[in-house]
Formats: structure tokens, sequence, C-alpha cells
């Protein structure tokens, strides 16, 4: 009889125990969290000039056609004032000289060799925004209003601590997206995954060499771009960075004959 009481409360113990194990591991997790706010980049302004160091155009294409033609321009100029103003300005053998403005949800671009220019209301559309997080490992405030971050976890890459988050874009939780590692101290991202809107990873971005600007916040100088298998398909390196006081507004205006917004 005693060993039949013993086994009868066996189940009892062990559902017990997963609970308790379950509690303290929920516990652990809320108080692991990391809030992305809090590794946000304060970015008021940033000029940066960025050359495309290594190009392989064949390993672009298996990532996606599209994003590899943003590599047939060799090197380019970026512009950035907050909370939302972007101008990259570049040139290209295929296309000339090019130029992307954005102001807030609306993007203006234009290749002056075959005479093709658009302006889009992205507002429906944010995984087509440009932003100081593809350029420059970045994330600051004004982003996180169209993007919705989920902490996962806390890890170390190539011996720093970062906190891991998957990125989507609000209200779009079926578009691409990203996870994203970053630097608990410098609070520039280190790696970021692309995702497609299946979920298959498209390719890698690692971000390295950062270095901190006189107004406190780090830029990373150096991002290689590989293919899911891990091959390298492009390297991009900041030859020239400035953080200036204020950004002269007029760069950012659009064009007349940009006329209405296209969505």
């Amino acid at each position: 009889m005693k060993s039949k009481s013993i086994i009868n409360h066996v189940p009892l113990l062990v559902a017990l125990a997963i609970f308790n194990i379950g509690r303290a591991a929920s516990a652990e997790g809320k108080t692991s969290q990391v809030q992305i706010t809090s590794l946000s980049s304060q970015v008021a302004a940033l000029e940066e000039k960025v050359t495309i160091s290594k190009v392989d155009m064949d390993a672009l294409k298996t990532i996606d056609p599209n994003f590899a033609k943003n590599y047939l321009v060799t090197s380019l100029s970026l512009v950035f004032s907050a909370p939302n103003l972007l101008r990259i300005d570049g040139h290209s053998s295929v296309f000339g000289d090019a130029v992307l403005i954005q102001r807030g949800s609306v993007q203006f671009y234009e290749l002056s060799r075959v005479h093709l220019t658009r302006t889009s209301n992205l507002q429906d559309s944010p995984s087509r925004l440009q932003s100081l997080l593809e350029y420059c490992g970045l994330i600051i405030p004004s982003q996180l209003q169209y993007l919705d971050a989920r902490f996962v976890r806390q890890e170390a890459l190539d011996g720093r601590t970062c906190s891991v988050f998957d990125l989507r874009y609000v209200g779009h939780p079926d578009a691409s997206h990203y996870r994203v590692w970053i630097d608990s101290e410098t609070h520039c991202t280190l790696k970021r995954d692309w995702y497609d809107a299946g979920n298959r990873l498209k390719a890698v971005f690692l971000y390295s060499n950062a270095v901190q600007t006189p107004q406190g916040f780090w830029l990373p100088q150096r991002i290689v771009v590989q293919t899911p298998a891990g091959k390298t398909a492009a390297i991009s390196t900041v030859s020239a960075y400035h953080v200036p006081e204020s950004v002269n507004q007029e760069i950012f205006e659009l064009p007349s004959s940009s006329l209405k917004p296209k969505g």
C-alpha cells in the first residue's frame, strides 16, 4: 500500500516540478527582457561617403536580382537629418547619376541615364523604406515608429554581448523582416539576418570596425553581405564621415518634376 501511494503521487510531484520550473523560467524571461529603445542611437545628423570595395554580382543575384542592382553603384554619399530625412547620391556606369530622397514615408528616386524618376508614398509598404539600419547598422528612435521589435535573447557574438531582436514592420507581420544582433555597449548592429515573407533567409549582413563619433554614438565602418550559404557577395567601407551640427534642408526637397507621389 505504501509503494502504491508513492507511485500514485509521482505524476502529481512531476506536474508540480514542471509548473515550478516553468514559473521560474517565465520570471527569468521577464527580468531578462531588453527594450530596444535603450539600444537606439541618438543621431541628429550624419554625412557618409561609402565605397563598394568588393562585388560578386552572381552571388548578389542569388540573394535578389533587384537587390543586386544596388551594387552597380561603386560609391555613394549619404546625408541624414533627424527625424526622417535621407538623401543618397551615387553614380553607376549602367544607370548614370542616381539619387534617392526620402522624406518620412515619401520616397523619390531618379536614374539619369535611363531617364527614370519615381515618387512613391510607402506608408503601406514600409519594407521598401531605406534607413540608417541598412546603410550604417544603426537603429534610431524614428525607425521604431514602423518597426515592431521582439526581444529574443542575449547572446555573445565575436566576443561582444549582444541583445537579439526580431524586427517586423508594424501592420505587416507577413512582410520581409530582420533578426538583428545589437552590441549592448556600442548600440551598433553587429549582424542582421534578412528574411523574406516566407521566413526564408535571404542574406546576412555583418557590421564591424565601429568608431565612436565626437557626438558619442558609434558608427560601423565596414559592412559585409553574405549569401545564406556564407559566401561573401559584397563589401562596403566608409571612406569618410562627418557629424554636422545641422544639415541644409534644401537638399531634401523633392524636384518639382516629381509631381504627385504614387503608391
